[in-house]
């Protein structure tokens, strides 16, 4: 028997029949029973095609100051196209539709059955048991991969999350499952969210919490792709900087000066809103983050227009919400506590924020920003794949480079010098086991970290 229920999911008339046809497969004619609840018999909304046309290309157009390579039929038209077919994900209406019209493929729909498969009570408590001993057999699964995990530094699970990503993106790589690494990853984001929550953990986005700590690149649109847009460092330097006043304003949120309300309204203010943008992971990510911030502009305007007492509550309870959406892809949260009325609920007083060195992350990505507006200049007769040529400069200065390992001293001073005194660039660093006669202090790729951050610095005030 082939049991599908739709009640939870947002698909459209496609993705239903395709998901039916699946039972039908073999040489053996079968029945399919779909329990669909209640249908909804009202036509779709869909947005106008052109409409959205140009509202995508102007959210690429505000990424950021410098202008890009908009391309219309990769960029712009496929996004709209996949917007669309979100108005479309109405399971309800799908349904209604595909009964009306008897539309499901290599299926005829009856509305009577002569056997009804009717749960009992014993029914639902034995799915219901065996529901709530696989969900804590998963979460032990991914808590015992956090045990591995305990007491390790910052840097080393920034470093095991990269392997990890990396590892699960190599097709010859069929030792392990996709879950596997799947677990893995929610595993380390706890440990670096400093967490033991596995529901908090599986909310957590990773590249995400990577690209908070310096250790990813921003996400730059197809507009700016480095293999084509010969100035994607100076855009890539700009978006990195725009993540600083999420940095500051979660030191606020820990340290009580924001609540989670506030937080919420925050996050349509001009700079909030580009670091928010400059967090996203794709393209996808980056328009339903600007489709919340729209709808967050629109409830701000309604809160100071015209809605009474009650509506602002509920006004802030929704800012409240978006809040705690997109902290809890960086790993934080907000407790319960026992209200009014007697019951526990989310307190957007109590937030959990990870015990982050806040002013080391900001200085990190300062001097990320640095890094990239370091990099060397695409000669004109390269500029047709601009990335390529980078890395193959890198790859000729290596083989070039004769010269000892180059002066801790001399690297943490550079903005090519990465955490735990890994080079950029790909310039030997003096190991800890040396000393300094076995270094030089000399390093053709050597760029001074700017004013601005070296005020941020933990140096000796002779090298201040």
């Amino acid at each position: 028997m082939f049991w599908t229920y739709f009640g939870y999911l947002k698909v459209d008339e496609s993705q239903i029949i395709q998901t039916v046809n699946r039972a039908n497969r073999d040489n053996n004619p079968c029945e399919v029973r779909i329990y669909a609840g209640s249908l909804d018999d009202s036509p779709y909304r869909i947005p106008n095609e052109a409409n959205e046309n140009l509202r995508i290309r102007a959210y690429f157009e505000e990424e950021a100051s410098l202008e890009g390579l908009l391309d219309s039929h990769f960029q712009i038209d496929r996004l709209s196209y996949q917007q669309l077919r979100d108005g479309e994900k109405v399971t309800a209406k799908a349904l209604y539709r595909l009964k009306t019209d008897n539309a499901i493929q290599n299926y005829s729909i009856v509305e009577t059955w002569d056997e009804w498969l009717t749960p009992t009570e014993e029914d639902q408590e034995i799915a219901k048991s065996a529901l709530t001993a696989a969900r804590a057999r998963y979460d032990s699964a991914i808590s015992n991969l956090l045990d591995r995990y305990e007491g390790e530094t910052q840097a080393l699970l920034l470093h095991f999350m990269d392997h990890n990503y990396k590892d699960s993106q190599d097709f010859r790589n069929v030792a392990r499952l996709k879950k596997e690494f799947e677990d893995t990853e929610i595993a380390l984001s706890m440990a670096l969210a400093r967490t033991d929550d596995v529901s908090v953990g599986k909310k957590i986005e990773a590249v995400r919490l990577r690209r908070l700590f310096g250790d990813v690149t921003v996400f730059l649109s197809s507009q700016y792709d480095p293999h084509r847009y010969k100035r994607w460092m100076e855009t890539a330097a700009e978006k990195t900087g725009e993540l600083i006043p999420l940095i500051i304003t979660l030191d606020q949120l820990k340290s009580g000066v924001l609540d989670g309300v506030q937080f919420g309204w925050a996050m349509r203010t001009k700079l909030f809103r580009r670091a928010i943008l400059a967090s996203a992971n794709s393209h996808n990510d980056f328009i339903k983050w600007e489709k919340r911030l729209e709808n967050l502009d629109a409830y701000q305007e309604e809160y100071r227009q015209k809605a009474g007492k009650r509506r602002r509550e509920k006004l802030n309870d929704l800012a409240f919400a978006f809040a705690r959406f997109y902290l809890g892809t960086i790993g934080v949260y907000f407790e319960k506590t026992r209200a009014a009325d007697g019951y526990m609920r989310i307190d957007p007083c109590q937030p959990v924020v990870p015990d982050w060195n806040f002013e080391g992350m900001a200085h990190r990505l300062l001097v990320k920003a640095a890094h990239f507006l370091a990099l060397p200049k695409i000669p004109a007769e390269n500029e047709s794949d601009p990335l390529t040529w980078l890395e193959q400069q890198k790859v000729v200065e290596d083989r070039e480079w004769h010269q000892r390992d180059v002066s801790k001293e001399l690297c943490r001073l550079c903005v090519h010098c990465e955490p735990y005194f890994i080079c950029a660039l790909g310039r030997p660093i003096q190991p800890d086991w040396i000393g300094n006669y076995a270094a030089t202090d000399q390093c053709n790729a050597f760029k001074k970290i700017p004013a601005k951050a070296m005020g941020r610095l933990d140096l000796p005030a002779s090298e201040q």
